[in-house]
């Protein structure tokens, strides 16, 4: 009956940092699995995310940017979302970005589980878990026990490679290793009508730039209570939509990501407790080489470098058999913190500030078990920030289990994000300004779950919500000079509603969600940009030939959102709903898997708003039409 309420994974480690079962875990927990992406040929940490209810992604295609519940700022970089490997930080220390394209490091072949915490994350994991936490588990030596070489090809000349390699000694000892790189030419047909005829744009074709290219290397080993990992990642993007007031079409402009990191862990476990001892050490480039229609024999070229070690211990300890406290630290320090923007020819140089800081966090949980059915978790963190400020963020979850069938939730907490560098230093003349007066932002959320197993087939999930937020950063127009300058609104509410249905007839599962949410800027009483009142979603997957082989169906709804521009208009972007298909056979040669999809199966028409980065009188970003996709995967 428990595995009918938790689905194929029982334990979820993200929630309190150790692992539990998800129906008792103090949050509002999604699990997609490794044949999640396998069955649905998700090839992006992006594509698997927004099968999250209440999640939904947007591009301005050369980014993508996470909405959760009705929040994704036009501007801002997924700095509200904490994403992590194994509970390794991947947000950058810059922009605050966590990737969900392809700067992601780890190919998504790799992923052992993702857990999803929806709500706020800050009471143990400090700055930037605002609106949630998403964490990556990779494959492990064992899970893989041999080797696997996979090709992909696809719509706009993409081609894509793996080679992966795992296995579990008998000493104990597992190691995993994985390569991959992916190249396409994007989408050449690419029109951006919206500014065709006007001067500069010509027919508003702009498809000669939007290339990618990409490369992943990932190394993971475990020993006893140690664990090791490291991977590097780069990633180049062409754009050629106009973006950031660069010119039209140009294949010049291009955005380079590369990101490296260690990560060493130790944990030791006994009767009464557990021990865990961290340390880290990450390195983020970002380069973007631009020209602008003002100065077109002009380079421009803009970066960041950043380097910075962390180091986290902490301790679980049962006490008695109702309490269990967990203690922890985490220090962090960014010995280089570079923003820099320059011509390279003529050379002129604009700015170049480097500005280490460090971060401090002390942390403390109890979860207590009131008798069989009620659980109770109070926990806080205090977190000292940049330039002296200091942060409290307090959560308390009542959790109620009667039985296998049932579990509810109450749930309270706060969390805040401290402004990055980018927002704070960030300027081009002519274009940006930076604001050092910027204060930390913060929420306040209340959240009722209920979790309901009806045997033998039905599962239900409802959820209830208000979000709170102040002093929300935001990027904006300054009135008196007309610069692009991030500044703390006064407020932001959002409430909300969402059900989740899951349901299996033997070989069939349909799975169907649908979120309500209403967000709005309290000072104004309007609508947020980029924020949809409804999505929603249904999914259907039929399984053959002994689970060998599968069909994945899956249909995506989107409500209608408003945009920014630099005009400081507010363009209603049309809802859409989009239908994937893919198709999975594993049983037609032995160790050979094949794949094929087809994205946007009925080749609907849409677009996301826009930004004040975007062209002003873009009314919305094209996404791409019909696209397909076939794979082969040899394991041996």
């Amino acid at each position: 009956m428990e595995t009918l309420l938790t689905v194929s994974v029982d334990q979820v480690s993200t929630a309190s940092k150790h692992a539990q079962k998800t129906t008792r875990a103090p949050a509002s927990v999604v699990i997609i699995t490794a044949d999640d992406i396998r069955r649905h040929g998700w090839e992006t940490l992006a594509e698997a995310l927004r099968s999250v209810p209440g999640f939904d992604v947007s591009s301005n295609r050369n980014y993508d940017f996470l909405g959760v519940r009705g929040f994704n700022r036009p501007g801002d970089y997924n700095s509200r979302v904490l994403v992590l490997i194994d509970g390794h930080r991947t947000n950058d220390s810059i922009f605050g970005q966590g990737s969900i394209e392809g700067s992601f490091p780890l190919d998504m072949d790799l992923v052992d589980r993702i857990e999803v915490i929806r709500g706020p994350g800050s009471s143990l994991y400090g700055s930037g878990a605002f609106f949630g936490v998403v964490n990556v588990i990779p494959r492990t030596g064992g899970q893989m026990d041999g080797a696997e070489i996979a090709g992909r090809v696809g719509s706009h000349a993409t081609r894509q490679a793996r080679l992966s390699a795992g296995r579990r000694f008998e000493s104990g000892l597992e190691i995993i290793g994985s390569a991959s790189g992916r190249d396409s030419a994007g989408n050449r047909s690419l029109t951006l009508t919206d500014l065709a005829g006007q001067p500069g744009f010509g027919s508003g074709h702009a498809g000669a730039a939007d290339a990618e290219r990409l490369h992943n290397a990932y190394v993971g080993l475990r020993a006893g209570g140690w664990k090791f990992m490291a991977w590097q990642g780069q990633r180049d993007k062409t754009f050629g939509t106009g973006l950031y007031g660069t010119t039209f079409g140009d294949p010049y402009n291009q955005t380079r990501d590369a990101n490296q990191a260690l990560d060493l862990q130790y944990d030791h476990e006994t009767d009464a407790g557990a021990l865990t001892l961290r340390a880290s050490w990450n390195w983020y480039s970002y380069r973007s080489p631009m020209r602008f229609p003002s100065a077109p024999g002009v380079r421009y070229e803009e970066g960041a470098d950043s380097q910075w070690w962390t180091t986290e211990a902490r301790y679980s300890h049962r006490i008695g058999t109702r309490h269990r406290v967990t203690l922890g630290t985490e220090y962090t320090r960014h010995f280089e913190n570079r923003l820099f923007a320059r011509d390279v020819e003529p050379a002129t140089a604009y700015y170049d500030l480097d500005r280490p800081f460090a971060t401090s966090g002390l942390f403390a949980q109890d979860e207590i078990a009131l008798d069989d059915r009620w659980t109770l978790t109070v926990g806080a963190r205090r977190d000292r920030l940049f330039l002296g400020e200091t942060a409290m963020s307090p959560r308390v979850a009542m959790v109620f289990t009667p039985d296998n069938l049932l579990s509810v939730k109450l749930l309270h907490g706060a969390a805040f994000r401290a402004p990055n560098s980018f927002e704070m230093f960030y300027s081009v003349p002519g274009v940006n300004k930076g604001n050092t007066a910027l204060t930390p932002e913060r929420i306040r959320t209340t959240e009722l779950v209920v979790e309901r197993a009806l045997p033998p087939r039905w599962r239900l999930v409802g959820s209830l919500y208000e979000y709170r937020v102040k002093d929300m950063v935001t990027q904006t127009v300054d009135p008196l000079d007309g610069l692009l300058v991030y500044r703390n609104l006064a407020g932001v509410r959002t409430r909300g509603a969402e059900l989740a249905v899951e349901a299996r007839f033997g070989a069939l599962t349909i799975r169907g969600s649908v979120a309500l949410q209403d967000t709005r800027d309290d000072a104004t009483d309007t609508r947020l940009s980029n924020a949809p009142r409804t999505l929603g979603r249904v999914d259907v997957v039929q399984r053959f030939a002994d689970d060998r082989a599968s069909v994945a169906f899956e249909v995506r709804q989107v409500g209608a959102r408003f945009g920014e521009s630099a005009s400081g208009s507010r363009p209603l972007v049309g809802g859409y709903t989009v239908a994937d298909l893919t198709i999975v056979h594993g049983g037609l040669v032995p160790r050979l898997e094949f794949s094929a999809g087809i994205r946007n199966l009925f080749d609907r028409h849409y677009g996301d708003p826009t930004s004040g980065d975007d062209v002003a009188t873009l009314q919305s970003i094209p996404r791409d039409g019909r696209t397909w996709w076939t794979k082969g995967t040899l394991r041996f």
